[in-house]
């Protein structure tokens, strides 16, 4: 049994040594790239690299290049998770760092609300995400990076909104949207059209039995009187 435990640690440690390679290999591109001024790249790399080997330093690095990318709300994303200690604990003299990273990031940050009026609960996608769904008089708030971003709230009975937004750093921007209630005869309308084809429906039966009236002759030979001229009326405009 010992002998087996000591096999498995073997290689899980073989594992590890490989793992932490691939982060230091991936570290040493993602620098390259981020001093050729290639981010997306660097980006790229450091997220393989905290994939292969958590830590906070690579973390931080890629925090650092999410910031100069303008994706500030997942550097600050990032600076809150190191500070909690995700990616293993933080020496003391580097958490005065990051603390002061994420504060500052954070006052980047500009935050969008919408509010939502009239009579009809709405769904809220900012950039295609979902943010929130709102009852009237209601309103979300929201953290984005400052930049333009395209808001679309949609009712509950299917109508749609979108308009844009263009928010400048640690800027705070309310909009209004708001739904007037679904016009009375579009809910209306499949009741009103099956009250219409059943009028229709009697109308019909009621011009055949008048035509069956004026044609019939009664079986002793003496004729039916004539039909009443509303009755010929109606027969004329049935058969146009």
């Amino acid at each position: 049994m010992s002998r087996a435990h000591h096999g498995f640690g073997l290689v899980a440690l073989v594992m590890l040594s490989a793992s932490v390679a691939t982060a230091q290999d991936l570290n040493a591109e993602a620098r390259a790239a981020a001093a050729e001024g290639r981010l997306v790249d660097a980006d790229r790399l450091l997220s393989e690299s905290l994939r292969a080997d958590p830590s906070a330093s690579t973390a931080y690095n890629l925090a650092l290049v999410k910031l100069n990318r303008g994706r500030l709300v997942e550097a600050r994303d990032l600076f809150e998770r190191i500070l909690a200690a995700d990616f293993g604990e933080l020496p003391e003299e580097r958490r005065s760092v990051v603390t002061q990273r994420f504060t500052e990031v954070t006052a980047r940050l500009a935050v969008v609300s919408i509010r939502l009026t009239g009579s009809v609960a709405a769904s809220v996608r900012i950039d295609g995400v979902v943010v929130g769904s709102l009852e009237p008089e209601e309103r979300t708030r929201t953290e984005v990076d400052p930049g333009p971003h395209v808001v679309r709230v949609r009712s509950d009975d299917g109508r749609e909104q979108e308009i844009t937004v263009e928010l400048e750093e640690g800027s705070f921007q309310v909009r209004e949207i708001h739904f007037d209630p679904a016009p009375v005869v579009e809910r209306s309308s499949p009741r009103l059209r099956r009250v219409l084809l059943a009028v229709a429906a009697v109308a019909l039966v009621a011009a055949a039995a008048s035509i069956a009236i004026v044609a019939t002759r009664d079986q002793g030979g003496d004729p039916i009187p004539e039909a009443p001229p509303w009755v010929l009326g109606r027969v004329e405009a049935l058969s146009r």
